[in-house]
């Protein structure tokens, strides 16, 4: 959550809406200030991964059905987490008892005012000749002496199997804080709400807790209990070996990046920054004065998309897609470029002629350049005249290695081949060349 911070796994998650008028309620509902709501907006432009969790909506903000809960339309969150407060109520709790009671006639039952009394239903079954059975309902009043009857037993504390905590009967409301998934470190017996858990096959399992850090020695032979059962597991991430502690909001988190070494690329990743607080603008403050080398959260940084997503696209067919291919400015290495093109039609031949007649610098996408399983082979007859040449991908700028197969000439037909050969071999060879 871009407000709270808090993870998928914990809280139900929200997007943001391509419509813009409800992005823009959506961003001045959580950003406080005006440079905030531009670097917000900002960055859902470029990618729509900030999400909102469902603390920052009121309960009137959902729909409720039978089968799911539904966010409405015209919702619109809010930076302050808004305090729900839930009635648990417990109902009335009743159980049948058989009990005797006196039957008096009806003359003692008008004297006496001052007693209890109440009426029995009684019932009697009349049959018909059709064979159905009747029932008939009359009230006969009779006299209860003696105490009253209890039929309400209370109950002094009700236990939640779920969490685990009890509570007494007379409280009927709970706040939110209360109402968090609350759980405790196998380890440390920490009350925590950000924890990671033990997965539950038994090959991950294992490799998992080998990653756990254990400080103390009560924690070690927690540890080396929880290895010899398939209980679930719950630990801080702090135990987590590939955690790390957010230098701007004192977080462990699994996600984060470094602080860059250089100067110009600590510039840089400053200003991917997003200041949420003044601790974190504080905090940023201070890293600019010297060279230290902390670990952030990726919810602090601003992701920007790659620059060929944005930048290239296909003279050919027009794709946006990389990854992409030019042509080389060498003319030789251009030619093998130009050669190594295939499955192109008559209108992508004709861009092909035309940048090979003006010299120009051609992209494309990598679709239209010759793999291993597009090789351009030539009709020889006789294959043992054959050469493959490898042409290396490096020097030609296509990102891979390609083969080729080239006609060798034949020596009869060019009687000077040989010589020539042998005069290039012996050129090669001197020094200084």
């Amino acid at each position: 959550c871009v407000v709270c911070y808090r993870y998928e796994s914990q809280r139900e998650m929200h997007r943001f809406t391509s419509d813009q008028e409800k992005r823009t309620a959506w961003v001045n509902g959580v950003r406080t200030s005006e440079s905030e709501r531009r670097a917000l907006m900002a960055q859902l432009e470029v990618h729509n991964l900030p999400m909102l969790c469902a603390s920052h909506f009121s309960p009137s903000d959902y729909t409720h059905t039978a089968y799911s809960t539904v966010l409405r339309w015209d919702a619109v969150p809010s930076y302050v987490v808004p305090q729900k407060t839930y009635n648990l109520e417990m109902p009335i709790l009743t159980r049948e008892k058989t009990i005797e009671i006196k039957n008096e006639p009806m003359d003692e039952f008008a004297q006496s005012k001052q007693e209890d009394h109440t009426f029995e239903t009684s019932t009697s079954q009349v049959a018909h000749s059709n064979g159905a059975v009747a029932l008939i309902v009359r009230k006969t009043p009779i006299v209860i002496k003696g105490e009253p009857l209890e039929m309400e037993e209370p109950i002094s504390d009700v236990f939640c199997p779920s969490t685990g905590t009890s509570r007494s009967n007379n409280s009927t409301s709970v706040s939110s804080a209360s109402q968090k998934e609350l759980v405790n470190c196998s380890l440390c017996d920490k009350t925590i709400t950000e924890y990671t858990c033990t997965p539950r096959d038994s090959l991950d399992r294992s490799s998992y807790l080998r990653s756990i850090i254990a400080d103390s020695s009560m924690e070690i032979a927690r540890l080396a209990k929880l290895k010899k059962n398939t209980e679930r597991a719950y630990f801080c991430i702090a135990h987590d070996m590939s955690s790390k502690e957010c230098f701007l909001c004192d977080k462990y988190t699994l996600k984060y990046r470094q602080v860059p070494f250089g100067v110009k690329q600590r510039s840089a990743f400053f200003a991917n920054i997003i200041v949420h607080t003044a601790t974190v603008k504080a905090r940023l403050n201070t890293l600019r004065r010297n060279n230290y080398r902390p670990f952030v959260c990726v919810s602090h940084l601003f992701q920007k998309a790659r620059p060929s997503v944005c930048k290239y696209k296909c003279d050919l067919c027009e794709a946006t897609t990389p990854p992409f291919s030019f042509t080389p400015k060498d003319p030789m290495l251009a030619e093998r470029f130009y050669a190594n093109l295939h499955g192109l039609n008559a209108k992508q031949a004709e861009i092909v002629a035309g940048y090979r007649q003006s010299g120009g610098r051609m992209t494309t996408c990598m679709r239209h350049v010759a793999t291993f399983s597009h090789l351009r082979r030539l009709e020889v007859k006789d294959q043992s005249r054959v050469k493959r040449v490898n042409l290396m991908s490096s020097t030609a700028g296509i990102g891979f290695r390609a083969v080729r197969e080239i006609k060798v000439p034949d020596q009869q037909s060019f009687p000077l081949f040989e010589n020539a050969v042998k005069e290039e071999e012996v050129e090669e060879e001197e020094p200084g060349t």
